[in-house]
């Protein structure tokens, strides 16, 4: 790859307009306050809600406590406090906590794709560059590298504020965000020879999972990188074998047949991070013998057919955690630039001028095999038959979700952005990277969080200050209807409650203590216990039924009736019937007093439910109907 080298270093825009971003976005959140809208599924309904709970009953850093959650839970089911976005809801309130996450995720980004680009560019030795003056080809000296990272600063902070910007898993974009700072860590300890040397780089290393999550993302960074390790120790000993009579051998400079001692010390240190500050997952896994629903969940079986469709689905779209929306520019300028490249190379290969791909291009390459690895490994791990496999080979990982390697891809592709516009010029490059930016800023994705909220504004505006019929923020955890309710009904904590017509999050929220929730690892005697409540709804709904005894993450009062009850609107759109569907006897025996209803139950007498309380004109977002389960 031959780049000019500029006569002078260029300002650096991208800095300026990604802080001036940041600086608007906090600014936004302010004004609008508990008007914002953000996602309600795996967002508002799940992670919030459990932080607040350790926030209100002190317990971010017990040992040995119990949570009022699910009937009252070991506290090391929970998040780790041990995490970055512990402590931003340690530190603010619930909303800020929200956008302060948002902030650091895109900060986190930018800042890690710079050191990225910058270990690359500058201590890199792949450089060439082109004399303005002479037009000679000269190996790029430290200052040739330095202008030259100079001059694409704009273009890398542009991708990079792209790959910020898109909304992905809101509680773990931070984790997404920080996967280049990982993949710069791990480059820059390669770059040693001895661990003696690289000691240095071990610590923020082993920091590393603070940012990070280890069931979405730690287990298979741990796995690609033992995956590297088996092909450098490959490759380092058959080179040795090669170069072994050569004269560079014989001068001690066969620096490049090295083993990877460095990085193979890299996956200990890596290992440790994740145990220590996940202790509690780790303790759990390894020291409890007490059966979770991990133990019993599984997924539809599916044909090879199907698994491939998934596959192309994933390549095409990503799914719901991961819409890094590459599709709508991303991925058709990368493609065509990669189809430009083989055409290039194959066409020229044979000619005397044909030149070997650079970095740049190699780069491009490989990360787009990674992507349709992911994909392939993401159908065909929904595939029956390998899954069977894999859970037949490794009992203790039933009902992990091995096949999450796409979480990879948001990354890859922006990473590919990245080197696509450094490659491509000055003013072509930054024109596509800050094109990527428009995109992630204002596609309709579910979890763009600041284009529903701007769009609550716009049609407040344009319908007499009227809100449209997705609850906010501050409707959807009614925090002042439910300090109300607590006052006016002398709720005691001590006092378990069970949520319908709503998520048990809110209840969570509000410093409720519930006998439902939202959580993926659980004891499974409590989820048969649970089950033996809602069993007249589940037999009621096959979807249910089988949602349920599958997954039984969402462990709460179902209808009966109806596939779903919009909880998320004011108007509960998917609501048809009034009837609740539930074995009392089975929620006494959990301890349940008390059912907070959205809707105003008709069958209530017949389940041995006492109406306490009507809240119709509190003032809140919806009614809520207080019921004491006799």
């Amino acid at each position: 790859m031959k780049l000019e080298i500029p006569k002078q270093r260029k300002p650096n825009t991208a800095a300026l307009l990604t802080g001036l971003f940041l600086i608007v976005v906090i600014l936004f959140y302010l004004i609008i306050g508990g008007d914002a809208r953000f996602e309600v599924h795996d967002d508002l309904d799940l992670f919030p809600s459990q932080y607040m709970i350790l926030k209100n009953t002190g317990t971010f850093f017990a040992q040995g406590a119990t949570v009022p959650f699910l009937g009252g839970i070991d506290r090391d089911f929970l998040p780790s406090e041990l995490s970055l976005v512990a402590l931003l809801y340690m530190i603010f309130p619930g909303l800020a906590a929200h956008v302060a996450m948002y902030v650091c995720k895109v900060l986190i980004a930018v800042v890690s794709m710079y050191l990225l680009a910058h270990e690359i560019i500058v201590n890199g030795d792949w450089l060439t560059a082109t004399d303005i003056v002479s037009r000679k080809t000269v190996k790029a000296n430290a200052d040739t590298k330095h202008r030259i990272f100079s001059d694409m600063q704009n273009r890398i902070l542009f991708s990079a504020l792209a790959y910020g910007m898109v909304n992905m898993f809101p509680h773990f974009g931070i984790a997404f965000a920080s996967i280049p700072l990982v993949v710069f860590l791990l480059c820059r300890i390669n770059r040693f020879s001895t661990v003696k040397e690289a000691r240095f780089w071990y610590a923020p290393l082993f920091l590393y999972p603070f940012i990070s999550y280890f069931s979405y993302f730690g287990f298979f960074i741990l796995v690609y990188l033992a995956a590297v390790l088996v092909f450098l120790w490959i490759r380092a000993f058959f080179r040795r074998s090669k170069e072994r009579d050569s004269e560079e051998w014989e001068q001690g400079e066969a620096y490049k047949a090295r083993y990877p001692v460095t990085l193979t010390a890299a996956l200990p240190v890596l290992c440790a991070g994740y145990m220590v500050f996940e202790y509690r997952l780790f303790k759990l896994m390894l020291f409890s013998d007490v059966p979770t629903i991990r133990d019993t969940m599984s997924q539809a079986d599916i044909s090879f057919g199907e698994a491939l469709g998934i596959a192309w689905d994933l390549f095409l779209n990503g799914n719901m955690h991961t819409t890094s929306v590459h599709k709508y520019f991303v991925m058709p300028v990368c493609i065509i630039y990669i189809l430009l490249i083989v055409i290039r190379y194959f066409g020229m290969r044979k000619m005397p001028e044909a030149e070997p791909l650079q970095l740049p291009h190699r780069v491009l390459l490989a990360c787009f095999a990674l992507v349709v690895l992911n994909c392939l490994i993401g159908g065909l791990g929904s595939w029956s038959f390998l899954r069977h496999i894999f859970e037949g080979a490794f009992p203790a990982l039933n009902g992990f979700q091995f096949n999450r390697t796409y979480f990879f891809n948001p990354f890859l592709w922006y990473l590919m952005l990245g080197v696509l516009a450094c490659s491509a010029g000055r003013r072509i490059g930054t024109i596509l990277a800050c094109i990527a930016c428009a995109v992630a800023l204002i596609a309709p994705v579910p979890y763009n969080s600041l284009f529903f909220s701007a769009y609550e504004q716009y049609y407040r505006a344009n319908h007499d200050g009227a809100p449209t019929d997705n609850l906010t923020y501050g409707d959807f955890y009614a925090t002042e209807l439910f300090e109300h309710v607590k006052e006016d009904m002398g709720y005691d904590t001590r006092d378990y409650a069970a949520a319908y017509g709503f998520y048990p999050a809110v209840l969570q929220y509000n410093g409720i203590s519930t006998i439902d929730g939202y959580l993926g690892y659980y004891p499974l005697a409590y989820k048969a216990l649970f089950r033996k409540a809602i069993a007249p709804a589940l037999d009621r709904m096959e979807i249910h039924r089988d949602y349920f005894d599958r997954f039984g993450g969402r462990c709460q009062l179902y209808s009966g009736t109806d596939e779903s009850m919009g909880m998320q609107f004011r108007s509960m759109p998917g609501l048809t019937d009034t009837d609740i569907h539930v074995d009392t006897k089975a929620l006494l025996d959990l301890g349940c007093r008390y059912i907070f209803s959205r809707v105003k139950l008709t069958n209530a007498d017949g389940k041995g439910l006492l109406l306490a309380h009507s809240y119709e004109d509190a003032g809140g977002p919806f009614p809520v109907y207080v019921y004491i389960v006799q």
